[in-house]
Parts: structure tokens; C-alpha cells; sequence
């Protein structure tokens, strides 16, 4: 094993071009984001100081309040890809008024791809945790040979029964993760270096990060009135999609969104890429004045590519019950169409729900 890892991960030590990647938090634009329970967790303050950096200009400053102790917290940054191997080593300054801030980075790996996410697989290469309290301390990570070998040991346990695929892996996030005490918590970050850098493949991260957006073809199903998404529970959080930010979702925490369009495929990639379904009106055949056909009248070309990232298909609000005859014709073009995912159909009704469950699911 450990001439397997010299030979895979120190290859690029004689071509190394000693390119080396910083982030001095100069700008005055916040580049964080944020990860935590909004439920336990209040975020006091996030912003770029000038007054208190470790170096240079800036650093990133937050401030958040806890209701309990043991909360996570994980404080992600973009960074410009690399691949693992022996030489790269990553550091950052940080400022923490608790103990147990862990320096940490994203391995992507290419090759493999996730089944529940449709996404390459990631994983966590763990550095060094902080120990000094209200004062700066600069945290490394190292991509060792012998720090590789751990990880992947770990890595592979974590997908069996399945092999893992580690060709071409790379880093592409770096992570603070601390876990909050009960009170206030003060972070800031500043001075992040990554050195050597040595780009993937453009092949692989063009094909890798295409991946990540493929919308998602949900496995759905129904277990005693329970929806069952992925084989997990689900209770659908919907909002309206009213042409807000799509963070702003992930702030407000819909598990679906109700698009206006299930063709805007821009916006259902967006939400699916934050974790967010969508729902939306399915297609529907009408005659000439505006009547919904009967699959056997007039049907729908099967649903394809185009309706991906839909979870549930959803007929509207308030339908009144004379409308009956109408949205049968209607569920019976969309399930005639949607032979391949057979999602789910919503209504909301607003009388005579037995007669309507006979047609629709939700």
C-alpha cells in the first residue's frame, strides 16, 4: 500500500509548478457560507474586518448566538481546485473565542458518483483543530502519504459494500467546523493558502461538475400515507417560487419549491443543487375551447429529461369539486406520460376529498 501511494501521489513531484493559492479576505465582499441549525442558532454578524485581521487588509467575521451547547457549525469557502498528492499542504489563520475549531477540505473524486445525489462523492481530509482561545492561530492540513493512506482507509469503509474510485481526486472546499457552546461564539478567518497547486484534469472537473448539475430523478414511493423520497420519510415544506434568490430559500428552509415553469430549467437545477425540490403544473392536452382531453382523445409525449428535479407534480389550490371530470382527464394524461418516474400528483381541493383521492395522491 505505501508503494501504491508513493508511486500514485508523488508522481507530480518532479512537474510541480510551485503555484500557490491565497485568499487574504481583502475584498470587502463576504465569501463565506454558512451551515447550522437556524432552529438553535442565531447569526448576530457576518462581515469582512478590516481592524481585527491576522494579516494584510481584511478577515471574515461572524458572530453567533447558541441556545444549547453542541451545536454544529460549518463555515464553507471556495477554492480553486487541486489535486491530492504528497506536496500540498493548506493553511489558515483563525480566531476563535472556544476551543475546537477543525481545519478541514472537500476531496472530490470524479469517478464515482453518488446514487442518492447524482453528485461525484465527497469526502472530509481532516487538519489540525485549534487549541489557542481568543488569539490567532495558524491551522495546517497536510495531504501526506501517510495522512492519504488514513484518510482512504476511513473512505472506503464509509462506502461499503461498494469499492471506492480514487483516481483523479481533488480538492475543491475548505471547511472551518466548530461545534458552539451555549451563548455567543466569535470566529474569524483569514490568511487561507493552498500550495503547490496542480490543477485536475479539465476533462475530469468539466465532466465532474456537469454531473453535479444533473437534475435529480428521484426514487419516490408511498409506505402506509407516508411519502417516502430516497428511501427517507419526507413531510413536503412548500413555498411559492415568486421570483425570490434562490438563497433566499435555503434561509427560509422549503424543502420544495413550487415552480411557475417546469421547463425553466436554469431555476430547477439552482434549487436542486441546494438540496430544494420542485414542484410544479404538468403539461396537459386541451381542445379547441380549452377543455382537457382524455388520455385516449389527446396524450402527452412521455415525460423525459426535461421534467427531472420535479419531485410531485401539483394540479393547484382550491379546486372546486365541479372541476372533477376535468382533473381526472388530467391526471390520467400525466400518468399515462409518466411512465418512467411515476411521481406523485397533487391537489388541493376544496370539498368532496374522498371522491379526489380516488385520482390524485396528495
Amino acid at each position: 500500500m505505501g508503494f501504491l501511494l508513493a508511486v500514485v501521489f508523488t508522481i507530480y513531484s518532479d512537474t510541480v509548478q510551485a503555484e500557490e493559492y491565497v485568499d487574504d479576505f481583502d475584498s470587502e465582499k463576504i465569501g463565506c457560507r454558512l451551515y447550522f441549525d437556524e432552529k438553535q442558532v442565531q447569526l448576530k454578524l457576518h462581515e469582512r474586518t478590516k481592524s481585527l485581521a491576522f494579516s494584510g487588509l481584511g478577515a471574515e467575521r461572524l458572530q453567533l448566538v447558541s441556545a444549547e451547547n453542541n451545536v454544529s457549525l460549518v463555515i464553507e469557502t471556495a477554492v480553486k481546485p487541486t489535486r491530492v498528492f504528497e506536496e500540498l499542504r493548506i493553511s489558515a489563520a483563525v480566531f476563535c473565542n472556544r476551543p475546537g475549531t477543525q481545519l478541514a477540505a472537500r476531496v472530490v473524486f470524479p469517478h464515482q458518483i453518488d446514487p442518492s445525489t447524482n453528485e461525484p462523492v465527497t469526502r472530509l481530509f481532516v487538519g489540525q483543530t485549534l487549541t489557542e482561545v481568543t488569539k490567532w492561530q495558524e491551522l495546517s492540513l497536510a495531504t501526506t502519504d501517510s495522512q492519504i493512506g488514513k484518510h482512504l482507509i476511513l473512505w472506503r469503509a464509509s462506502l461499503k459494500p461498494k469499492e471506492l474510485d480514487p483516481r483523479e481526486m481533488y480538492i475543491d472546499r475548505v471547511y472551518l467546523k466548530q461545534n458552539l457552546g451555549k451563548g455567543m461564539t466569535e470566529i474569524m478567518l483569514d490568511n487561507l493558502r493552498m500550495s503547490p497547486i496542480v490543477e485536475p484534469e479539465t476533462e475530469w472537473l468539466n465532466q465532474s461538475q456537469a454531473k453535479a448539475n444533473e437534475p435529480r430523478k428521484p426514487k419516490i414511493e408511498f409506505q402506509l400515507d407516508r411519502l417516502i423520497v430516497e428511501g427517507r420519510p419526507m413531510f413536503p415544506m412548500i413555498v411559492p417560487y415568486q421570483h425570490e434568490p434562490v438563497e433566499l430559500f435555503k434561509q427560509i428552509g422549503p424543502n420544495v419549491v413550487w415552480v411557475d415553469n417546469y421547463l425553466n430549467r436554469d431555476l430547477v437545477n439552482q434549487l436542486n443543487r441546494e438540496r430544494i425540490w420542485a414542484t410544479a403544473w404538468p403539461p396537459s392536452v386541451k381542445s379547441e375551447n380549452g377543455k382537457i382531453l382524455d388520455a385516449a382523445q389527446g396524450s402527452l409525449a412521455p415525460f423525459g429529461d426535461e421534467t427531472d428535479g420535479v419531485l410531485f407534480w401539483n394540479l393547484g389550490v382550491r379546486i372546486d369539486p365541479n372541476s372533477h371530470d376535468q382533473l381526472r382527464h388530467w391526471v390520467h394524461q400525466v400518468k399515462t406520460s409518466d411512465r418512467e418516474q411515476r411521481r406523485p400528483i397533487l391537489a388541493d381541493v376544496t370539498a368532496e376529498e374522498t371522491i379526489f383521492s380516488r385520482d390524485v395522491d396528495m
